[in-house]
């Protein structure tokens, strides 16, 4: 509650700061995603990394230990691109709130397996094991909501 009572305080005082973009300007929502795979000694998980950018701006990232262990790289590297999508789906309602609407929304990540996961349906024998929570990244990406890209 404390917090919140600064944060108040602290926009009172600089009511007179205002974003401004030039009409006509033009926006990119992207998304950058990367994990290493079980660096965490302690319990072996890995940490996924991802960053978003309303092009050329940073506008929101995060690091943070995976909920489960990962079998393979590619396996962390899809659970981070999971949760880049989640993050920038709810970034796209709070453009969608503001009237700004976005086409598909691009991840850059740079595993060419995980993105061979997204595009091919007929590899669960291989990816059978993946927690169950990511593959919403690959309805998305069906859905034409958000693409992948490989760099």
């Amino acid at each position: 509650m404390k917090a919140v009572k600064w944060i108040l305080r602290y926009l009172k005082h600089i009511s007179n700061v205002a974003l401004w973009y030039p009409q006509g300007c033009n926006f990119d929502l992207v998304g950058y995603a990367d994990a290493d795979y079980v660096e965490f000694l302690v319990d072996r998980k890995s940490i996924s990394g991802i960053a978003h950018f309303l092009r050329p701006y940073l506008v929101s990232w995060a690091t943070k230990k995976q909920h489960s262990v990962a079998i393979s790289i590619a396996e962390a590297k899809y659970a981070a691109a999971a949760s880049c999508c989640a993050q920038l789906l709810w970034i796209r309602q709070q453009l969608k709130n503001f009237f700004v609407n976005m086409g598909c929304i691009l991840i850059f990540c740079d595993n060419t397996s995980v993105i061979n996961i997204i595009k091919n349906l007929c590899q669960y024998k291989r990816t059978k094991d993946i927690n169950i929570r990511h593959h919403f990244l690959r309805d998305n990406v069906e859905k034409s909501l958000i693409s992948k890209n490989c760099h």
